[in-house]
């Protein structure tokens, strides 16, 4: 059974992975994206790993929603989405207990993968809604993707690691 995450948690991630914070900064100003917003939001995820990517694009997708009103059909399958990754990742990264096996890094890596399709739509769908929400969700697609690309660091010894089960959902 999925562990859900509360609304303090959910606070706690916002500040504790910055991209969400620094997103809802840029997307409070109304405008186009600064040069300087492009380079901070892209230098946010630098030191991230993919499960730390993940976990911030799902709360990314949670600060976009209201911006996208106008596109209703949009907003259910990306809070779906949102929660999804929330609900399975979350309570893992925020108790730092990680399943250490390739089926996990596997989930994260197509986690990342659906996420970055996600975000192609809404880029094309945000054009005229809000200055810089399809710039920025270029930018988190872009990150999705290189961050699919990278590999999930396990420890040497295998034989001293607690496999965790991982449910998947339809």
């Amino acid at each position: 059974m999925t562990q859900m995450i509360s609304g303090k948690d959910l606070a706690r991630l916002h500040m504790d992975l910055h991209v969400p914070s620094l997103l809802a900064d840029i997307l409070r100003k109304n405008q186009s994206l600064s040069r300087n917003d492009d380079c901070s939001l892209r230098q946010a995820f630098l030191e991230l790993s993919p499960l730390e990517t993940l976990i911030s694009l799902a709360c990314c997708f949670q600060i976009l929603v209201p911006h996208l009103e106008h596109e209703p059909d949009m907003v259910e399958p990306l809070l779906t989405q949102s929660n999804y990754i929330l609900d399975d990742y979350a309570p893992h990264f925020m108790r730092r207990t990680f399943p250490v096996t390739q089926e996990w890094a596997d989930f994260v890596t197509e986690d990342l993968e659906t996420t970055g399709d996600f975000l192609s739509v809404i880029s094309d769908a945000a054009l005229g809604v809000h200055p810089a929400i399809a710039d920025i969700c270029d930018i988190l697609n872009e990150q999705a993707f290189v961050k699919s690309l990278s590999h999930m660091p396990f420890p040497a010894n295998h034989d001293n690691v607690i496999r965790f089960p991982i449910e998947r959902r339809l």
